[in-house]
C-alpha cells in the first residue's frame, strides 16, 4: 500500500552525544537509545506524522575520522605513497564501520519496539542525491528511513571526506519542505544556555528567535555551568554553537520550527509528546522566524 504522501512529516536529528559518551571510545548511552524509542513507538501510534529519523556518530567514527584526518582528505599524501594511501584507506574503512556498529545497535533497539526502520545508506558518495532517493522510496513505501553521517569516498584515488549528519538534515529539509511540519534535535544537553537581551544573566532558555541571516537574535551563547556534569572532553560550546547554526539555516530558509530537546530521566513521556506531537515546548529550547 502505497502512503499519503501529502501527510506532514517530523525530521528527528538524534545528536552523538545524546546517545554516546562523547569522550570514551565506542562508548553507548544505551538508556537514552531505549527511551528515543519509547518515544517513537508513541510518536507512530499517535498516526499523525510520518517520520525520518537522523543520527550522529558520537564517540563511534569520530575518533577514528581524527586519527587519520579523513575530513576534507587532509591524511591522503599529495604525493603518490603506496604506504600512506593504504594506511588511510584502513582509515576511512575503519570510520564507516566503527558508525555501522552504532547505526545496528539504534536498528536493532527500535526494532524491537516495533518501529519499521530501515537504514539509507549514503553509497559511499559525497553527494547526498541518491541517498535522497532513496529515503523517498523507503518513506513511500510505509518504513522509517534512518540516515546517519559518515566517511564517504571524493575521487577514485582514495581520498575521502566525511558526510555529515547536519549536511544531510539540511538537505532532507530542502527536500521535504513542503511536508515537514517541524525538526526535532535530541542533544546532550537539557537546552541552551545563554543571555538574551536586556537581561545580562545567563539563563536556559526556552525560546530563541532567528533573524532572517539564520543568527540568534539578541542572544548569545555561554558555557553551561561546570555543575552540569558535562563531560569534560566535550566542548559543550562549540558543540551547541555548531547545531544552532544548523537549526538557524532550517528556521531561517524554510521558516520551520525547531526543537533542542535533551533525554532526561525526570521528564515524563507526555512532555516529550507534548513537544514531539503538538509542538509545545514544556522543556529544552524551541527555535523560532524573528516574526514569530
Amino acid at each position: 500500500m502505497m502512503m499519503d504522501l501529502s501527510r506532514k512529516l517530523i525530521l528527528i536529528k538524534i545528536g552523538g552525544a545524546a546517545i554516546t559518551n562523547k569522550s570514551e571510545f565506542e562508548t553507548l548511552q544505551l538508556e537514552s537509545i531505549t527511551r528515543i524509542g519509547t518515544l517513537l513507538k508513541k510518536l507512530i501510534d499517535a498516526n499523525m506524522y510520518d517520520l525520518i529519523l537522523v543520527h550522529g556518530a558520537g564517540s563511534f567514527g569520530h575518533f577514528q575520522a581524527k586519527k587519520y584526518q579523513i575530513n576534507n582528505g587532509k591524511g591522503f599524501p599529495n604525493l603518490p605513497d603506496p604506504v600512506l594511501e593504504q594506511n588511510y584507506r584502513m582509515g576511512l574503512a575503519s570510520t564507516r564501520q566503527s558508525v555501522s556498529k552504532l547505526s545496528n545497535v539504534i536498528l536493532d533497539s527500535f526494532i524491537q519496539f516495533g518501529i519499521p526502520v530501515i537504514t539509507v545508506s549514503t553509497n559511499c558518495q559525497s553527494s547526498t542525491e541518491s541517498m535522497l532517493d532513496q529515503v523517498d522510496v523507503a518513506l513511500r513505501s510505509g518504513y522509517i528511513p534512518v540516515v546517519h553521517g559518515d566517511a564517504v569516498l571524493t575521487d577514485v584515488t582514495g581520498r575521502g571526506t566525511i558526510l555529515s549528519g547536519d549536511t544531510i538534515t539540511i538537505d532532507l529539509v530542502e527536500k521535504y519542505q513542503l511536508r515537514v511540519s517541524h525538526v526535532i534535535f535530541f542533544t546532550g544537553i537539557s537546552s541552551v544556555y545563554g543571555v538574551q537581551k536586556p537581561s545580562s544573566i545567563p539563563t536556559y532558555l526556552s525560546t530563541i528567535h532567528i533573524d532572517e541571516d539564520g543568527g540568534l537574535h539578541d542572544t548569545d551563547i555561554v558555557p553551561l555551568p561546570s555543575a552540569q556534569g558535562m563531560e569534560k572532553s566535550v566542548d559543550t560550546t562549540g558543540g551547541i554553537v555548531g547545531k544552532l547554526a544548523v537549526a538557524g539555516k532550517i528556521v531561517s530558509r524554510y521558516h520551520k520550527p525547531v526543537f533542542i530537546l535533551g533525554i532526561s530521566k525526570e521528564e515524563t513521556d507526555s512532555v516529550y509528546l507534548d513537544v514531539l506531537i503538538n509542538q509545545i515546548p514544556k522543556i529544552g529550547t524551541c527555535l523560532l522566524p524573528i516574526n514569530q
